[in-house]
């Protein structure tokens, strides 16, 4: 059976950041929930809250451990509780054989359940559970989830489970991690990569130079952000994303990726007085949810208006970067493939035009993203004179 309280204590200052302990001393609501960077001591933590709950666990409930696989659960949970050199004789509490449906803690018959797709929910239907520990929670089917707080229905049940971020728009962080009503039921632990204490300075420093950008925040920082699909992982908004658009110097180009099948979309790029390169507004036709008349020709004099208007955007009447700039309103764009440079010089489109007034540097343009709230997008510095 389990240590006593003051060698439990004296375990825990000796093998645990101060940050773990605190995690495990405060999973004490209906949903705890580890999240985080790679390799922050997360997990360790986690089971080990894990542990100090079956200890205790009513028998009035089942107890359950959860992942995409059995043999997930069992390499990122069973594994390191059977292993003495991380849990010393509390690893001889736990009895388990790879792929089978169950295991013992401390004698407790817990059932281990693989979840890797929406029928899985189907396997704790009609369960009343006390405890549960989730491995990887986004990587669960939502409705698994939805069933298994349904199957909580025991006194004191509780939830123990962890997860590495995944996209702001994961139903976890959505439904769950930010709303409040919901928020108030859990309780949620953020670990970032230095929080591991038992990591050496080059593996810490290694890993650090494995990812950059959006996987640098999601991998090191645990920050929840898309980075799956990014054309431009570098991309970083607090570097690339300005709420007000500096005066501009010059406008570059109109550049179109035509479609027809596929949306049309226009980035307007113009030079700031810093020297950097905005993509400062966009345009955007999508023919298959707007009625095309005409085709081609209807999508000439909406990106070359004589008044200064570049057309339907997706948010009407807004400019992305600010309300106003130098002149006031967009430059000026004439038919026939010109710009016009505030409203006096044209300057012909194409890859000729930056090459004349201009270059940035390789990987330092970030793209025009489609997240609303996005304003004007710039360079990391200024501008390099063609050589």
């Amino acid at each position: 059976m389990p240590t006593s309280t003051a060698r439990s204590t004296r375990f825990l200052l000796e093998r645990f950041s101060p940050k773990q302990i605190l995690s495990i001393t405060f999973a004490n609501r209906r949903i705890n929930l580890w999240e985080g960077a790679v390799s922050s001591g997360k997990t360790i933590a986690s089971l080990w809250a894990w542990l100090m709950f079956v200890e205790r666990a009513s028998t009035s409930g089942e107890l359950v451990m959860i992942g995409k696989t059995r043999d997930a659960v069992y390499r990122n949970a069973l594994q390191p509780l059977m292993n003495p050199e991380i849990f010393e004789d509390l690893a001889l509490q736990v009895d388990y054989n790879p792929g089978a449906p169950t295991a013992r803690i401390f004698g407790r018959l817990v059932h281990v359940i693989g979840a890797n797709d929406v029928k899985s929910e189907n396997k704790i239907r009609g369960m009343t559970c006390v405890g549960a520990y989730v491995d990887e929670g986004t990587l669960l089917p939502e409705t698994f989830w939805d069933m298994l707080r349904t199957r909580m229905r025991a006194p004191g049940a509780r939830i123990f489970a962890t997860t590495n971020p995944d996209a702001p728009s994961h139903w976890l962080r959505e439904k769950f991690i930010d709303d409040p009503e919901v928020r108030r039921s859990m309780k949620v632990f953020s670990f970032e990569l230095d929080d591991n204490i038992h990591l050496t300075a080059d593996y810490v420093e290694e890993t650090k130079r494995m990812y950059s950008g959006l996987f640098y925040r999601r991998f090191i920082l645990g920050e929840w952000c898309a980075a799956e699909g990014a054309v431009f992982d570098m991309f970083d908004r607090s570097r690339h994303v300005v709420d007000i658009l500096p005066p501009i110097t010059r406008w570059l180009a109109l550049g179109v990726d035509y479609g027809t099948s596929n949306p049309t979309h226009a980035v307007l790029l113009g030079i700031g007085q810093d020297g950097c390169l905005y993509a400062a507004a966009d345009w955007r036709y999508d023919g298959r949810h707007q009625v095309l008349v005409g085709r081609a020709e209807r999508h000439r004099p909406a990106l070359g208006r004589p008044d200064g208007d570049i057309g339907p955007r997706r948010r009407p009447g807004r400019l992305l970067g600010s309300r106003r700039h130098d002149s006031g309103r967009l430059p000026d764009l004439g038919h026939g493939g010109h710009l016009r440079d505030g409203g006096q010089h044209p300057v012909p489109l194409g890859p000729e035009c930056l090459r004349r007034h201009g270059h940035h540097r390789a990987g330092q343009l970030a793209p025009v993203p489609g997240p609303r709230g996005v304003r004007a997008l710039r360079t990391l510095g200024p501008l390099e004179s063609p050589r």
